[in-house]
C-alpha cells in the first residue's frame, strides 16, 4: 500500500494505491477522498501483468505528487489478497447524510408535507452500533488512517456501552448519536477518539433514531415508515439506562412545536425525514433527509481574500471577514473567519476588483457564534451598502 496526502492550501485529502494478486489476476485499486471521511474507490488496473500494474501505479503517483500530494506511507510490494483480509465479520456501514434546507419556503413546505417526520438534531457524535454476542460494537462515521475502507471503531473507548449484552437481539444494527452530559461535540469527540476509556466516558449515552438490521434481517432496503415500526418493536427490548430512543413528530403542528422547542432550549435544530425513502449508505440523497439548524447573521468587514482552487483557480476563493472588538477600551478590527458562498457574478466582480471590496460591509450567515467570536459554518449572504464598517462590532462574551 502506498499512501499520499495533500494538506496544504486548505486541502485535507488522501490517495492510496492497493496492489494485489488474486487467483492469478493483478489488481491495482485507488482509494481516495477527504482524510477522516468515507473513501471512494476506483480500479486503476485489472489484468495479468504485475509490470503493467506497477507502471500504472508510478504514473498515477507522479500525477498526484505534481498536484501537491506527499507520500506518508509506503509498502508497494505485491501482497496476496490484502484488501480482502477482514478485521472482523461485521458489515461495513457508512451512515447516510442529510442535505440542508434551502430557505424558509423550503422549510415550510417540508413542515406541511405529511410524508416527512421531524426529529431533534443532536449535537453529538454519529455512531453505527452493532449488537453482537460479546456486547455492543461502536463505529464512528470517520474512516481510519490505517484502513480508510472501514469506519473507525470506538468500542474500546466506551467500555460501559461495549459491555451491554442483548442475547435476543444479536445481529441488530442501529444508527445513533452519542451524547454526554456537560460536553459539547468537540469535547465529546476528543474523549471518544482516545484509544481507551476515560473517567468521563461513562457519561456517554446512545440516542437511537434509525434501525438498519433486526436480528440479521436487513432493513436498509425498507422505507423509513417500515423501519420506524421495527424501531418501535426494538424500543421495548433494548433496555438500558445508557440507551434512549429519539421520538419523532408527524403532524404539521407537532413538527412546528418541536422546532420551536428545540430552538428555544438552545438545541442544534431538527431533522426532517421522508417516510417513503430508503437508507442510502454513505450518500446524501435528494428528497430524503434534511437538516434544519439554528442560524444567526452578523454584519462584518471584508479584510481580504484567499486564492481560489479547482474551478475557481483564476478567481478569489473565500473572503476573510472580521469585526471591531473592544480591547482595553480601544476598538480594533479583528479577523473572525473566512467564508464563501458568493454567486458566480459576485465572485467575478470581487476577483476583478478585490481592493474595491476590502473595508466594505457584508452580511454573513452562520450557525452560531463561538466563544472566540468566530462564526460556526459561515456563509456569505450579501453586500450591505447602508452600514459603515465601524458599526460592525462584537462585544466579547456576546453569544
Amino acid at each position: 500500500m502506498i499512501r499520499l496526502e495533500c494538506t496544504t492550501g486548505g486541502h485535507n485529502k488522501f490517495y492510496e494505491f492497493h496492489l494485489a494478486r488474486t487467483n492469478g489476476r493483478v489488481t491495482l485499486k485507488g482509494l481516495y477522498g477527504g482524510i477522516g471521511k468515507a473513501p471512494q474507490e476506483t480500479i486503476i488496473y485489472d489484468g495479468d501483468s504485475e509490470g503493467e500494474a506497477q507502471a500504472e501505479l508510478l504514473k498515477k503517483q507522479a500525477e498526484k505528487q505534481k498536484k501537491g500530494y506527499v507520500m506518508v506511507g509506503s509498502n508497494g510490494s505485491l501482497v496476496q489478497d490484502p484488501v480482502q483480509k477482514k478485521k472482523n465479520d461485521l458489515p461495513v456501514i457508512w451512515p447516510m447524510n442529510a442535505q440542508g434546507v434551502k430557505d424558509t419556503t423550503h422549510l415550510d413546505r417540508l413542515l406541511n408535507d405529511t410524508r416527512f417526520i421531524a426529529q431533534e438534531k443532536l449535537d453529538g457524535m454519529r455512531a453505527i452500533v452493532h449488537i453482537t454476542p460479546t456486547g455492543l460494537r461502536i463505529f464512528s462515521r470517520s474512516a481510519g488512517v490505517d484502513d480508510p475502507s472501514r469506519p473507525l471503531e470506538k468500542t474500546s473507548s466506551l467500555p460501559h456501552l461495549a459491555s451491554l449484552r442483548f442475547p435476543g437481539l444479536v445481529g441488530t444494527i442501529v444508527d445513533c448519536e452519542i451524547l454526554a452530559r456537560g460536553m459539547n461535540s468537540a469535547e465529546l469527540a476528543g474523549t471518544v477518539h482516545r484509544k481507551t476509556g476515560t473517567n468521563g466516558n461513562h457519561h456517554v449515552q446512545l440516542f437511537v433514531f434509525d434501525i438498519l438490521a433486526f436480528c440479521d434481517t436487513d432493513l436498509s432496503h425498507k422505507k423509513l415508515s417500515e423501519r420506524l415500526n421495527w424501531l418501535k418493536a426494538l424500543k421495548s427490548r433494548l433496555l438500558s439506562e445508557h440507551i434512549h430512543f429519539l421520538p419523532w413528530a408527524e403532524t404539521m403542528e407537532d413538527k412546528e412545536r418541536l422546532y420551536a422547542s428545540v430552538l428555544s432550549e438552545g438545541g442544534e435544530g431538527i431533522m426532517l425525514k421522508c417516510l417513503d425513502e430508503y437508507y442510502l449508505q454513505g450518500g446524501r440523497p435528494t428528497n430524503n433527509w434534511f437538516k434544519v439548524k439554528k442560524s444567526m447573521t452578523i454584519d462584518a468587514v471584508v479584510l481580504g481574500f484567499t486564492k481560489g482552487k479547482g474551478k475557481f483557480n483564476n478567481r478569489i476563493g473565500a473572503l476573510v471577514f472580521g469585526q471591531y472588538v473592544n480591547t482595553q477600551e480601544v476598538w480594533t478590527l479583528q479577523e473572525l473567519g473566512q467564508t464563501s458562498g458568493m454567486s458566480d457574478e459576485v465572485r467575478a466582480q470581487m476577483s476583478l476588483l478585490p481592493n474595491d471590496y476590502i473595508g466594505r460591509v457584508v452580511t454573513i450567515k452562520g450557525m452560531e457564534r463561538l466563544k472566540s467570536g468566530a462564526i460556526r459554518h459561515p456563509q456569505f449572504v450579501a453586500m450591505r451598502l447602508d452600514k459603515n464598517p465601524d458599526q460592525c462590532r462584537w462585544y466579547e462574551g456576546e453569544q
